[in-house]
């Protein structure tokens, strides 16, 4: 975990379900 959170946020908007996998695996 050492990206920018513009990044991560860009991610979840585009797809939300697999940042949430990613959150918990």
């Amino acid at each position: 975990r050492g990206r920018p959170d513009s990044l991560k946020r860009g991610l979840v908007a585009r797809i939300p379900p697999l940042d949430l996998l990613k959150d918990r695996p």
